[in-house]
């Protein structure tokens, strides 16, 4: 158990490690290393190749966070209660 937490502060929520590119709008994510911890994808762009970004909001009151969240192609990020199934060639490219 990591450091800090408590047994009732575990997550039991189920969840899955999937690519970046295999995130659809509606998802809801957390990116391991990063302050990204579920949020809901509102859009997913690739507009250099890659890279894909996420634009996010707050899953609760689906207030759009600031900025986007930039990832290269072979990034894991973990999915919790998946809504969207996306294949990644119909992540549009934008060049």
């Amino acid at each position: 158990m990591p450091d800090g937490l408590n047994a009732d502060e575990v997550s039991t929520e189920p969840t899955d490690t999937v690519s970046v590119t295999r995130v659809g709008i509606g998802d809801v994510v957390s990116i391991p290393g990063t302050s990204v911890d579920r949020c809901r994808v509102r859009m997913v762009r690739s507009p250099v190749p890659g890279v894909i970004w996420l634009y996010l909001a707050d899953p609760s009151t689906d207030w759009p966070l600031r900025g986007h969240v930039a990832l290269p192609l072979d990034r894991n990020v973990l999915r919790h209660h998946a809504t969207a199934s996306t294949d990644s060639d119909q992540v549009p490219d934008d060049s």
